[in-house]
């Protein structure tokens, strides 16, 4: 089977695709499928809402807030890592990740993200994400994130508590 271009295509199938998606690896899209994907390979990518550009992450006084489009796995979830860990080293003492663009999270990039939840608790600060899809809300809950780390439907929700929640205790 090849794809428009004519190179071989890819099933992917996976946690949040409820359909065999068959992507053309050349291009990176999927005929039928209304988000693609930027590369299947690529992995996350982080970005402002609105814009052209990717941005890792935007910080409103002591809380960063993360939008993440695309697929989190190894690849993912260690650029995750290592943004979430710049920004707790810069002061940010709670991060938001809103995930409204993401479809799948796979076991690494859940792994990651639990070591993330970690590192926040040890400086004793919060973690939220928001906008998850039913099915990655779901896993959140079932692998236990939820029970340190709080789900939120928008992202207006997420900052307003991540902000209310005030700072960190002295000598984090």
């Amino acid at each position: 089977m090849r794809g428009p271009s004519g190179s071989p295509l890819v099933v992917v199938y996976g946690p949040g695709l409820h359909e065999l998606v068959v992507l053309d690896p050349r291009t990176g899209t999927a005929p039928g499928f209304e988000r693609g994907f930027d590369r299947y390979d690529a992995g996350f990518r982080v970005r402002r809402p609105g814009e052209d550009r990717y941005q890792t992450v935007e910080r409103r006084g002591d809380v960063a807030i993360f939008w993440t489009d695309g697929y989190i796995n190894n690849q993912g979830g260690e650029e995750i890592a290592r943004e979430a860990y710049a920004q707790l080293d810069s002061g940010a003492r709670a991060l938001v990740l809103d995930l409204e663009k993401t479809r799948i999270v796979n076991s690494i990039g859940i792994s990651i993200l639990i070591e993330v939840l970690e590192k926040v608790m040890d400086r004793k600060g919060t973690l939220a994400f928001c906008c998850l899809t039913p099915t990655i809300d779901k896993t959140f809950r079932i692998m236990g994130l939820a029970q340190y780390a709080a789900i939120y439907p928008s992202l207006d929700e997420a900052v307003a508590a991540a902000t209310a929640s005030g700072p960190a205790p002295a000598g984090r």
